[in-house]
């Protein structure tokens, strides 16, 4: 039986996956999962195994869902390090690099009612590892704007540029044959993310590098599941992942009292004063959605003034208190 699922992805490779797992009777999580997990090899600038998974899930039958497989940063980390290097977190380099969340967060969503296997959910990815896919335009982009930090990198170049040193050409077909073999692995068993070799090989090229990440900060990642924010406004109910995500400022701005402009505004100055970490201390959830004035976020009547800097996403990286 095939079961009808619409889905959007930024790559034709995400749909056909997805098509793929659905026509041998998975759903919708099923669906979803093959996407992700075919991104991470055809838009690896924007997917990847290396990074986290933040999703909404409404279970049939049920309330919304948020995972939340938020990584966090190595134990052994020297914050006073990084403080002392500027006020802001480094853009890239190995002391910019958290616990993966993603596969985990593929776990996490399988569990919430997901029909087939993690293996055949990530086998059409596989195959497209070890096939070749074209570089996409997006992904020409990215090269072309990082083209120092690749050129830098030896495995980004030896994947990224031809034998020239030059990028290789919109539609060049690209073969990743480790990818093919990391996700083959998670497949049998995610956990070796994390606790097996696979996780043990990433920790040793990681530190190799001046990562101060351990096998025990993989081993300590967990991804959350809990109720998500949700908001009814312009006739329908909206739902958004709670803290870390951003997704209360999205809520916030769904607010129908004031000029548009200016609560979008004051949900920026909220965001900006208020997310962090829930791990960490206490999140003043109802200020970011602006269902009371946040403390230190005076109202903006309009947009962000010229001249002023636009903050980028806020770095909401934890640091585990325990260890």
């Amino acid at each position: 039986m095939t079961t009808r699922v619409a889905i959007a992805a930024p790559h034709v490779a995400g749909v056909d996956a997805a098509r793929a797992v659905t026509g041998r009777g998975g759903g919708a999580l099923d669906a979803v999962i093959a996407a992700a997990a075919a991104l991470t090899v055809a838009y690896p600038h924007q997917c990847s195994v290396g990074g986290d998974l933040v999703a909404v899930v409404r279970p049939a039958g049920g309330a919304p869902r948020a995972v939340l497989s938020v990584g966090a940063a190595p134990a052994g980390l020297d914050v006073g390090g990084l403080r002392a290097a500027g006020p802001r977190m480094p853009p890239g380099g190995p002391l910019s690099v958290t616990v993966p969340g993603c596969v985990a967060g593929w776990a996490a969503v399988h569990r919430l009612g997901a029909r087939l296997d993690l293996a055949e959910l990530v086998a059409p990815a596989v195959e497209l590892a070890r096939r070749g896919v074209g570089v996409s335009a997006g992904l020409a982009r990215a090269i072309s704007r990082r083209s120092a930090v690749v050129e830098a990198d030896p495995g980004l170049s030896a994947l990224l540029l031809d034998d020239a040193g030059r990028p290789r050409g919109l539609g060049t077909p690209i073969t990743q044959p480790a990818l093919a073999a990391t996700l083959t692995a998670v497949g049998a068993g995610w956990r070796t993310f994390y606790t097996g070799a696979v996780g043990a090989r990433l920790v040793a090229g990681l530190r190799e590098l001046g990562c101060p990440l351990t096998t025990d900060d993989m081993a300590s990642h967990a991804a959350e599941d809990g109720p998500a924010l949700c908001r009814d406004a312009l006739g329908a109910t909206w739902s958004v992942a709670p803290p870390p995500s951003q997704g209360a400022s999205l809520l916030a701005m769904l607010r129908s009292d004031g000029d548009r402009l200016t609560t979008a505004r004051r949900a920026e100055l909220a965001r900006d004063t208020l997310l962090g970490d829930p791990r960490g201390g206490p999140i003043d959830v109802a200020g970011l959605l602006l269902e009371r004035e946040p403390a230190g976020t005076p109202v903006a009547p309009g947009p962000r003034p010229p001249g002023t800097p636009s903050p980028s996403r806020p770095w909401t990286t934890r640091v585990p208190r325990s260890r």
